[in-house]
């Protein structure tokens, strides 16, 4: 065991080595490898040998467009395989990422994202998953978003002008920035959920799920045949996953199915009353409420969902199913005040923005600020009688002070 610590030890170089040593009950076994020294993202020194139990397969690792994207200068470690049940003690594989920048990791030490990170903070009560939403196309407005302090953003493929190019263009701008990114899906369709993992989403959201069956098909449709999943019938065929997650093509496929997570959205009244069942779906990560449809499915207008005591009730018993069953919850919003009231209620994940919403909100009040400005100088001048040298005119027709300014817009 203290061989295994001091090689840990000499990577790590803090109490990580002891505690994962002890976690995980591996024991001594004695095997060198000889790590090298790299100025400022890896420093050994005297490039010394490393003694230790089941370095295998340690190194650097900074393929494909990871590189300047993982985790900090700072070593870290990854295990694999993750799930716990199947690792064989006396062969522990421990892969070392590197990164060239100080970036938050997509995928940290024990190989969780982002998002898990942050879904099992909010689960702790130490503050929500945090994301936006993206509707509009392009890599440049994706990697512009994605650094501004959020754990996910959705890349919204349902109701969004976003086709199949530009979620991979997204996918990878949003990953290579330390975030996770999550892609909604515009139909439980297994081909749908093929496209969307096989480009490198962290997770899926699939819209209007309202049976159990719905969210078994769902499930299978997104994982790889294995013990846990016999029924998984996701193709091996992902070339461009590994990426968005910096790992291996080997890495990617062990691990995948405990690291691609599944959410459905609970959005109308069949579904509501289905909701029990779907919430304990195994492989079902989260319930997603989607409160527009939920409000037009329940008879009113969709807009109304916050002031309508029916829908809030239907809210309440999502909440209280996906609780019950140990899954995440998630509500959407589309502002601080929102998100932070859906997250004291009990929801884990939540949104506080939306680009299509960001855009039009700040131009349009910038629009009216000008033209207040502007419409004091204009009602100045025609009360003044000199509206028609100034345009207000042939505005109105009139040209003298029986101008209304307010008309003017």
């Amino acid at each position: 065991m203290n061989d295994v610590i001091e090689g840990l030890g000499a990577i790590l170089g803090d109490e990580r080595a002891r505690q994962m040593a002890s976690d995980i009950g591996i024991t001594s076994v004695g095997r060198t490898r000889k790590l090298i020294s790299i100025p400022n993202v890896f420093p050994i020194t005297n490039e010394e040998t490393v003694d230790s139990a089941n370095l295998l397969n340690a190194g650097l690792t900074h393929s494909g467009p990871s590189s300047g994207r993982t985790i900090s200068c700072k070593p870290s470690y990854q295990l694999w395989p993750v799930d716990r049940s199947t690792i064989d003690y006396s062969i522990i594989e421990i892969t070392l990422t590197m990164a060239y920048q100080n970036a938050s990791p997509v995928v940290n030490a024990f190989g969780k994202t982002r998002l898990q990170e942050s879904l099992e903070r909010a689960r702790d009560r130490l503050g929500p998953s945090l994301g936006q939403w993206l509707a509009l196309p392009g890599h440049a407005l994706a990697k512009t978003i994605a650094p501004l302090g959020e754990d996910w953003v959705l890349i919204d493929c349902e109701h969004g002008h976003i086709d199949d190019y530009n979620m991979y263009l997204q996918i990878s701008a949003i990953s290579s920035s330390g975030v996770s990114p999550v892609v909604r899906i515009p139909a439980g369709e297994p081909w749908m959920v093929k496209r969307a993992l096989d480009a490198g989403a962290h997770a899926i959201m699939v819209p209007m799920c309202e049976t159990k069956e719905q969210a078994m098909q769902i499930v299978e449709s997104a994982k790889y045949p294995s013990k846990s999943y016999p029924n998984g019938f996701r193709g091996t065929g992902a070339m461009f996953a590994p990426a968005a997650f910096n790992l291996t093509g080997r890495e990617y496929l062990l691990n995948a199915n405990s690291n691609v997570m599944i959410f459905v959205q609970i959005e109308s009244r069949k579904g509501v009353e289905n909701v029990e069942e779907i919430a304990k779906v195994d492989g079902i990560d989260m319930l997603f409420i989607g409160p527009n449809d939920l409000a037009s499915s329940l008879g009113y207008v969709a807009f109304d969902h916050a002031t309508t005591p029916e829908v809030q009730q239907a809210t309440q018993r999502i909440l209280d199913a996906t609780l019950a069953a140990g899954k995440y919850a998630g509500h959407f919003a589309l502002d601080a005040a929102t998100a932070a009231q859906r997250y004291e209620q009990g929801f884990h994940f939540v949104n506080c923005g939306a680009d299509i919403v960001a855009l039009t909100s700040q131009m349009s009040a910038e629009i009216r600020k000008v033209k207040d400005l502007t419409t004091k100088d204009l009602a100045y001048h025609a009360a003044n009688g000199s509206g028609s040298e100034n345009g207000v005119k042939s505005l109105d027709n009139r040209g003298n002070g029986s101008v209304d300014a307010v008309k003017l817009y």
